[in-house]
């Protein structure tokens, strides 16, 4: 520490003795895209300069600055340092490194950034804006606005000035005073790119249509600044604007400067505007600079999984899941896989990828829904019906359904006549399938599912027909079923009516009762009237005789 700051002073007094001024940037489009807020994309170029030669002392300044903004300080005192010699008359690099000292040596970087400003660098505009950036980093707002001011009462027309202006604002939390330095920015350059930029971010949530018009015209101003459509696109992308978002982002990508993740943005964007084709292609683009990379094989497999090309996505799915540390999968990654397992057949691992994604985000309940189905498709009935349940619990009773109680009901009741359940055990869950079917039959009376399957759990409880419950259940699913006067229905009166029938058959065997006989009769012709292959009341018709 105490070498580079000896260092620091050494080159500025060299600087001063020998009258040296710093260089004026030469805004080359890796500073552009530094400076309006897009270090990875300026990285990428600056390190193409660096080994091209190109300008090495500034480059090397902007990448210190793209490391210090990455909180990486001894990457970007290296840079720093490498600029200082390749070029000791740049004074950049020895604010550079003079900031990197300010919060824990101020006294001593406050002298090092002074004695930069005496002798020919007193009037040196650029120099004195960097050094109010310096501080600005640092948090000192007073201070970076100290050397504003100076700046603009040397140069009062300046873009550069009033870009530094609006910085120091919107580190204050004013965006509207921002806006206007960066708006008075524009009117001195119409070509500040950095100005429109910054103008844009700041508005972002404040007036988002300003925003947006404000990129459009950076875009008018200059149709080649790609990274304007790059700015566009996440605006868009963070209104959930993601048809727009998707045709702003490939417009940014088509001229050649994207990173991986840009990439990966531009993926979630078309996946969200649900095109999966085209988030597919982007997916492939990017395995094929990097085929390790996890994200990619994410939304590959995403995407082919949208596109129901399950075999396809399988491949993609495996590596991705070697790839990533388990403690970093997300609840989509489950969700997902959960999808692709169910297609594979796979039920039971489905059922658990569901409930995985459920403990990675508790809200999304829905999917112990899928959790159920998966369960029950692999016949893991009681598993099925302790997902469902907590599906039923994560739903608000003023929200629960006739339709939820209908399905948990012939879950529990499925479960409760499994022959994989101790009979011991199978009363209590016909006995919570009753309670349940009962519950939708309150909240829809006129649908006939909850009487017609809670007919079905008391006859599972009853199979020798003592009590007329499971009857009476039966009745009421018919009568609802005959008012719809539609055959579409007819199944149901044919199967209700069927166990109605058993049960006054068996009931007139016990009692010998006539009545009891003709509502048999009665019930079997109704059945067969609409159901002439019925055999059940066919048989009953023949014991009748």
């Amino acid at each position: 520490m105490k070498h580079n700051v000896f260092s620091i002073i050494f080159f500025s007094l060299l600087s001063f003795v020998f009258g040296i001024s710093a260089l004026q940037a030469k805004e080359s489009e890796s500073i552009y895209y530094f400076k309006a807020g897009f270090p990875q994309q300026a990285k990428k170029l600056l390190l193409q300069d660096l080994s091209s030669g190109t300008d090495v002392a500034e480059t090397c300044f902007y990448l210190g600055e793209v490391y210090f903004g990455d909180n990486k300080p001894d990457s970007a005192s290296y840079y720093y340092n490498q600029g200082l010699k390749a070029d000791p008359t740049f004074l950049y690099n020895q604010v550079g490194l003079a900031k990197l000292q300010i919060k824990n040596n101020p006294s001593q970087s406050s002298q090092v950034l002074g004695d930069l400003l005496k002798g020919k660098n007193k009037k040196n505009v650029d120099l004195i804006i960097e050094i109010g950036r310096a501080y600005l980093s640092a948090g000192d707002t007073d201070l970076a606005m100290t050397y504003e001011q100076k700046a603009e009462l040397l140069k009062n027309k300046y873009a550069a000035v009033y870009v530094l202006k609006g910085d120091i604002y919107l580190a204050k939390k004013d965006p509207g005073q921002a806006c206007t330095n960066y708006e008075s920015a524009i009117y001195f350059d119409k070509t500040s790119k950095v100005a429109y930029i910054k103008y844009a971010r700041a508005y972002r949530d404040v007036n988002t249509d300003l925003a947006i018009q404000k990129l459009n015209d950076l875009k008018a101003v200059d149709p080649s600044f790609s990274l304007a459509n790059k700015e566009l696109a996440e605006l868009y992308y963070s209104k959930n604007r993601f048809s727009e978002a998707q045709k702003a982002f490939g417009d940014y990508v088509a001229s050649g400067n994207d990173t991986d993740q840009d990439l990966i943005e531009y993926a979630m964007t078309v996946l969200l505007n649900g095109d999966y084709q085209k988030c597919y292609e982007i997916a492939q683009k990017g395995l094929n600079r990097n085929p390790n990379n996890a994200v990619f094989n994410r939304f590959a497999m995403y995407s082919l999984i949208e596109l129901k090309k399950y075999d396809e996505a399988i491949p993609y799915a495996d590596k991705f899941f070697k790839l990533m540390d388990p403690k970093t999968l997300s609840y989509f990654d489950y969700m997902y896989d959960g999808r692709l397992l169910n297609a594979e057949k796979k039920f039971i691992d489905a059922g658990n990828a569901f409930e995985k994604a459920v403990s990675i985000d508790s809200t999304k309940t829905e999917l112990y829904n899928l959790a159920s189905d998966a369960y029950s498709n692999g016949n893991d009935l009681k598993s099925s019906v302790i997902a469902y349940g907590k599906y039923i619990k994560g739903i608000p009773v003023a929200n629960l359904t006739a339709e939820n109680y209908v399905d948990y009901g012939k879950k529990l009741y499925s479960l409760g006549t499994s022959k994989t359940v101790a009979d011991s055990a199978k009363i209590s869950w016909l006995e919570k399938a009753d309670s349940v079917l009962t519950k939708a039959t309150i909240l829809a009376p006129d649908d006939y599912r909850g009487f017609y399957y809670r007919g079905h759990a008391n006859l599972a409880m009853d199979p020798q027909y003592t009590k007329d419950i499971a009857t009476q259940n039966y009745l009421k699913a018919m009568e609802i079923a005959k008012s719809k006067n539609d055959p579409r229905y007819n199944p149901i009166i044919s199967s209700a009516g069927s166990q109605v029938a058993i049960y006054y058959y068996f009931h007139s065997v016990k009692t010998k009762s006539e009545a009891d006989r003709a509502e048999c009769r009665r019930v079997c012709n109704e059945v067969l009237s609409i159901d002439p292959e019925n055999e059940t009341c066919k048989k009953l018709l023949v014991g009748l005789k």
